[in-house]
This record gives structure tokens, sequence and C-alpha cells, in this order.
């Protein structure tokens, strides 16, 4: 005999098994070069931005303007030695001044990400120390991070929040509730079925 016992315990043992979608977020700008808001004493040979994950290079736009709006000549979208670092050479002295960059990048499952952030070359940027040649600065005070694109320095990323764990987590959770709901509903169908 079926009964609304045994109905709910085959509903909830089907929904604990069900799939679930993998779980998606964005990747996040972590530094650039230059700097966010940041000021450099020379015209950069490059712009480069760090990501948190993978993103894909051939489908990455960056594009470089002066404060008066004139667009800079740049080279072609390139992707670093690992796929979360994003490079475009810059193929003209640019002279002091205010500089704009707009990107948009677009991780591995389609999602686009945009973002903008300004610099400025001269006005009064200082060097404290010696900065070798194709690093990367971040931070203030500057700390070198890359050097021809190798990391120089632990940037503590087992700090960062885990989102896929935080998922299993939740997962794990609900299914010992799940679990602990089927055995209190068994419990009460053994009991109905004595009486």
């Amino acid at each position: 005999m079926v009964t609304r016992g045994s109905c709910a315990v085959l509903l909830l043992l089907l929904t604990a098994f069900l799939p679930v979608a993998p779980a998606s977020a964005h990747a996040t700008l972590l530094f650039t070069s230059p700097a966010v808001d940041g000021a450099v004493p020379d015209s950069p040979p490059v712009v480069q931005l760090v990501f948190d994950q993978p993103v894909v290079g051939s489908e990455s736009v960056l594009t470089l303007e002066s404060g008066d709006g004139d667009a800079a000549q740049l080279g072609e979208v390139e992707k670093g030695e690992d796929s979360s670092v994003v490079r475009v050479e810059v193929l003209e002295r640019l002279p002091a001044g205010e500089y704009h960059v707009e990107w948009q990048v677009v991780a591995p499952d389609g999602d686009s990400m945009i973002g903008d952030f300004k610099f400025v070359i001269g006005s009064g940027s200082v060097l404290t120390k010696q900065v070798p040649d194709n690093a990367t600065v971040v931070g203030i005070p500057g700390r070198v991070a890359t050097v021809d694109g190798q990391k120089v320095q632990d940037l503590q990323h087992e700090k960062l929040p885990d989102p896929i764990m935080n998922v299993l987590s939740a997962m794990q959770d609900r299914l010992s509730q799940l679990e602990a709901e089927v055995d209190r509903l068994r419990q009460e169908n053994r009991e109905l079925r004595q009486k």
C-alpha cells in the first residue's frame, strides 16, 4: 500500500540525487600594469591585466585613450604564460598625461566581464627603488609581483574565498538534512504500520 509517508520518502530520495548545475563565477581582476589609478614615470611598453581565473585571450579587447579621447596605437591582445593574464603592447611612446583603459574579457564558460581604469604618465610620479625591466609592480607601496610574466611573490591566493568549496559544503549540509528527514519519515512510517 502506498502511503503519504512513502511518497514523501521517495520524493526526498529523488531530489537528493538530482544532478546539480556546476557553480559559475566571473573572473575577477586582481591587478593591472600600469596600476589602477596609479602613476608611471614613462610611457608603459605594455598594458597587462591579471585575473583570478583563466580568460579567453582571443576574445579579449583592450583599448587605451588619452584624457583628450585620442586612441593609442596598440598591438594584438595576447594571453600571458597562463590564461589568467592578458596583455597588449603599446606601439607608440605616450606623452605625459592621464590615460583611460577599457577592457572586456570572456571566461571559458562564455560569461563576459567588462571594466575600465585610469592611470597617469609623469606628473609627479616617483619611483623610490629600482624596478627590473619587464616587471609588474602592484600595491602601495609598490611590490614587484612578476618579472617577464613569472610570479616572484606569494600573493596568498589560498586566502581567497573558494566558491566551489562553498557550494559543495552547502550541498553536504543539505544532504545531511535530507538524510535526517528520510530517517524521520521511515520511523514515522514504521510506527504507522504497527498500528
